[in-house]
Formats: structure tokens, C-alpha cells, sequence
């Protein structure tokens, strides 16, 4: 059997890769923070720029905000929708004056149904195109 020589390990390690890696990696940091930096002044100066234009916008408006607008008064909003419903509820009317539907007071709906009771169940009427 033939002797291998010992392998070990180099007692000083070399110094010139270690030292460019440090370098190198303090000019990366540095870059990426100058990026960021100049990314945020970039970025600050168009937002100011957007506020001064909606600033000048706001100025030469009109004092009506674009819809849709809330309700102003709406006591009187519910009273006329309940207004309207009442007159739908308690009148007559027509619901298709071509097919002949026709609507009727509630009171008028609910005497017809109690004298005359439910109808029998069937085929579905067919609906009418509107």
C-alpha cells in the first residue's frame, strides 16, 4: 500500500475574496438605499403635485357634489313614497292594458278571496313579453 499524503486545511484564510464580497455587498446596500431615496422623492413630489391640481380643482368646483346625493329631507321622502304605495294599495289601475290585467283595492282583493276562496291549482299562466 502506497501512503497518502495528509490533506488539511490552510491555516490563514485568504483575505482578497473576503474583503471584495464585503465591498461589493456595502455598494449593493448603498445603491439600494440611493434607489429607495430617490424612488420616495420621485413619488412625494407627484403626490404634492396631485393635491395642489385637486386643491385648484376643489377652488373652481361647483358647490353641488356629483351624484348620486343623499336625501335632504327624508321625512317627507317616506311620507310621499308611503303616499304613493297607499294610492297603489287602494285604487284602481291597470297592470297590462293589452293582456286586460287590471289591479284592485286591497279591501275590494281580500272580500273577493274570502267569498270565493282560493283557486285550484293548475298550469302556470304564461307570462306576457315586456
Amino acid at each position: 500500500m502506497t501512503a497518502q499524503p495528509r490533506r488539511h486545511e490552510i491555516e490563514r484564510t485568504p483575505l482578497r475574496p473576503l474583503v471584495l464580497f464585503a465591498v461589493g455587498l456595502f455598494l449593493l446596500i448603498g445603491l439600494a438605499i440611493a434607489v429607495a431615496y430617490l424612488m420616495t422623492v420621485v413619488f412625494l413630489g407627484q403626490r404634492a403635485a396631485e393635491e395642489r391640481g385637486q386643491a385648484l380643482r376643489a377652488v373652481s368646483a361647483p358647490s353641488v357634489p356629483p351624484g348620486p346625493r343623499l336625501q335632504t329631507h327624508a321625512p317627507r321622502d317616506l311620507a310621499a313614497y308611503e303616499q304613493a304605495e297607499d294610492e297603489v294599495l287602494t285604487s284602481y289601475g291597470w297592470v297590462d292594458r293589452g293582456s286586460g290585467r287590471v289591479r284592485i283595492p286591497i279591501q275590494r282583493a281580500m272580500q273577493l278571496l274570502a267569498e270565493r276562496g282560493l283557486p285550484k291549482a293548475g298550469p302556470p299562466p304564461e307570462e306576457t313579453p315586456r
